[in-house]
């Protein structure tokens, strides 16, 4: 169980990194919504959304300050629900920022997620950048089918080859 805090929702222009991934025009205003995600009192994930106002001119802020999804509130008011996202996965150090909302020091590692979110109709409207505790998640990937095949989120074990001499090889994990 999860408790999200909003941090901030306000009305700015997008870097151009935002302006090409949302495929909009240089000086159309979006919205910046951070959110604060806690495990307990522990602050475990750090999150920025920005949307395009042209998609989205009004966001219900009592709403999102009482911890209701954004995705929830898009779907229900818009329409706009997410049929896929790309992302890029990152190890790294945390900014400022990132060290203040989730408390962290300068040297604690983070897994920085930034992403795309699109429509059924290819229509990206969410650029987002999450950053979590690198030390407290296991990352799991699966493409579009509805169940995993191969691997298992809770799978454990060995990934390691035995040799045909009967001794394990490197990993052990």
């Amino acid at each position: 169980e999860f408790e999200t805090r909003l941090i901030r929702l306000a009305v700015g222009m997008p870097s151009l990194n935002h302006v090409r991934a949302l495929g909009i025009e240089e000086g159309q205003p979006v919205w910046e919504i951070s959110r604060l995600r806690l495990r307990g009192e522990r602050r475990t994930v750090v999150e920025r959304a920005i949307i395009p106002l042209s998609l989205v001119p009004a966001i219900d802020e009592a709403q999102l300050a009482d911890g209701r999804s954004l995705y929830e509130l898009l779907a229900e008011r818009y329409d706009i629900v997410e049929a896929y996202a790309e992302q890029v996965f990152q190890v790294d150090r945390p900014s400022q920022w990132e060290r203040e909302q989730l408390q962290l020091a300068a040297d604690d590692p983070v897994m920085r997620v930034r992403g795309i979110s699109y429509t059924d109709d290819d229509v990206p409207f969410d650029s987002y950048q999450q950053t979590y505790r690198a030390d407290e998640y296991l990352f799991y990937m699966q493409g579009a089918r509805t169940s995993p095949r191969l691997v298992s989120p809770e799978g454990s074990g060995s990934w390691a080859v035995r040799s045909l001499g009967g001794e394990a090889a490197e990993p052990s994990e």
